[in-house]
């Protein structure tokens, strides 16, 4: 039986508001054998992890066609449903444990939960996605860009200075890109072409998969974000196996108690601006 709810329970899993009130709605039955997959629509989860452990399935010989549906979600974002057209996911049976919340399976199969990235499923799949786009990725001649990936209309780890750090980054020739607002091919490109990119913690820092090992890495990350139940170190881990420059710029954040067992985790940020700006110059420009 599967049942949908966020596993990032901080640094005190017992105090998780689902360990006081469990309540299971009306299972829907899956006869066959079910592949579960996932039950997000985070793009860093699709890339990182579910298309690394497809990759993965398939390089040992497991044919996806064998199972009679796989539980997954129907992408949100346009680069998202680019990447499952690329992978053949959306000719698969999908279930979706969002809109069932409950289900029951005759035959169920599964990946084991963990932290770690395989170096070489990651490689795997950004091979395929830049093979994929190869011939629309001309050489580009041009200074190495200086970008910031904002969080755009995120509802989490919101910045909520985004726009006075945005100010101060221009100054020394950043620009900012909402990376929701661009298809994959865009996305892809501006990374290849990218010297430093600036971002907080969070989705749109995966695309830094498609940087070259050149290019340098500033993440934005919350004074507070850490422990053994919390994924604070996964773009560290992300450079760490592309061989890229990372460096951590670690800032006040405001709690977000609304969020219950993830009120840490997601906290929204403040990095100070000046000190962004300076720290990005210490560290990278000079």
């Amino acid at each position: 039986m599967l049942f949908k709810e966020s596993s990032c329970y901080g640094p005190n899993p017992i105090d998780h508001w689902i360990f006081q009130t469990i309540k299971l709605p009306i299972p829907k039955k899956l006869n066959g054998k079910s592949l579960f997959l996932s039950s997000r629509t985070n793009y860093w989860h699709l890339l990182a992890e579910e298309l690394c452990d497809l990759f993965l399935l398939t390089e040992y010989g497991v044919v996806l066609n064998e199972f009679d549906q796989i539980i997954f979600e129907e992408p949100s974002y346009r680069a998202s449903k680019e990447i499952h057209e690329i992978f053949g996911l959306e000719q698969i049976r999908q279930v979706s444990l969002q809109q069932n919340l409950h289900l029951d399976c005759e035959e169920l199969h599964f990946f084991t939960g963990t932290f770690g990235l395989s170096k070489y499923a990651l490689n795997g799949v950004r091979k395929k996605i830049l093979e994929y786009f190869a011939s629309s990725l001309k050489v580009y001649s041009g200074k190495p860009k200086r970008i910031v990936v904002t969080r755009g209309s995120s509802t989490t780890r919101r910045w909520l200075n985004e726009k006075e750090c945005i100010e101060a980054l221009n100054t020394i020739g950043f620009i900012h890109i909402d990376p929701s607002n661009l298809s994959l091919l865009q996305q892809v490109k501006l990374l290849q072409n990218a010297g430093v990119v600036i971002g907080p913690h969070g989705a749109g820092l995966t695309n830094i998969m498609f940087c070259n090992p050149e290019t340098k890495v500033i993440e934005i990350r919350s004074n507070e974000q850490g422990g053994e139940y919390s994924s604070a170190t996964c773009y560290e881990k992300l450079s760490s196996i592309l061989e890229i420059e990372h460096h951590t710029f670690h800032c006040p954040s405001i709690e977000r108690m609304d969020l219950k067992g993830r009120s840490i985790e997601d906290a929204d940020l403040v990095p100070d601006p000046i000190k962004l700006r300076d720290f990005i110059c210490q560290k990278i420009l000079i």
